[in-house]
């Protein structure tokens, strides 16, 4: 699975996060601002259950008919897509073709035609869909205390070092992870 683009616009705000930390000034908001970015990249990475709208492509070597996605909740399946295993052309399939339904409670792509001669002809399949949640309280506050947390060893990491491997955010990020079937 890999991720195509990811917006910010996440639903926590800096001047919510400054009121958690309880810091009364915006002398440090740089600083704030990228350590709540840091802290929702984390926990978007961690959960595959993402705050902000992602966009993410999965290829598959084998029809996804009842294929269960990667990372959700699923907002728009964009594309589904194969290869011509003899010609290399890709084909678009059309939107009526497929939709998204429910299997164990998890989103899943049910095509609504014969596909098997899809299916014997592709090389390989490709899907892309965006996924956005809005976090519940307790996950809000894990974020936040994340970000204060990347906050107060900001003179300590360097950027590339604000990443969720704190003692405990497996722990807290663990009940909201996007289940693998």
């Amino acid at each position: 699975m890999q991720v195509v683009s990811v917006t910010e616009d996440a639903p926590l705000s800096l001047a919510n996060f400054r009121d958690f930390a309880r810091i009364y000034h915006n002398a440090d908001d740089v600083q704030l601002n990228s350590a709540l970015r840091a802290a929702i990249a984390s926990w978007d990475e961690a959960t595959r259950r993402p705050i902000r709208t992602t966009t993410y492509r999965q290829e598959l070597q084998e029809c996804p008919h009842n294929w269960f996605f990667c990372a959700g909740p699923v907002n728009t399946l964009t594309s589904i897509t194969h290869t011509d295993k003899d010609t290399g052309v890709t084909k678009t399939i059309d939107a009526a073709g497929y939709r998204v339904s429910y299997s164990q409670g998890l989103p899943a792509i049910q095509f609504t035609y014969d596909y098997a001669a899809d299916a014997s002809s592709a090389r390989y399949w490709e899907i892309t869909w965006q996924a956005s949640a809005k976090p519940e309280h307790d996950a809000v506050r894990a974020i936040y205390m994340m970000a204060a947390t990347f906050y107060d060893e900001r003179n300590e990491l360097a950027p590339i070092q604000l990443q969720g491997n704190a003692v405990g955010w497996n722990v807290i990020t663990s009940r909201y992870r996007w289940p693998v079937v």
